[in-house]
């Protein structure tokens, strides 16, 4: 795929757009079959359970802030992951 550099990112060329690179054939890449076994097959996770805590203020701002650094479900994986060892689960 051509690449043209663009300020700090490379974009793909107009003329590229649509191609993947995969060793399977475009007829397999789309089937029904193909996207209902990535699901089946996908790993299950443990189910959660939603609740709800008070924290001061000033630790707040530092969580949301370690929220927004790390990405979506990385205050859910940090409080689980503390727990757990805090519990010693």
């Amino acid at each position: 795929m051509s690449l043209v550099n663009q300020g700090k990112r490379n974009a793909p060329k107009f003329e590229d757009a649509g191609t993947v690179k995969s060793d399977k054939t475009p007829e397999e890449l789309h089937t029904v079959d193909s996207v209902l076994d990535s699901i089946i097959q996908a790993p299950k996770e443990k189910p959660k359970k939603q609740i709800s805590i008070y924290l001061d203020v000033d630790v707040a701002k530092e969580f949301d802030h370690f929220g927004k650094k790390h990405g979506k479900g990385s205050k859910s994986d940090l409080i689980n992951n503390f727990l757990k060892k805090a519990f010693d689960i």
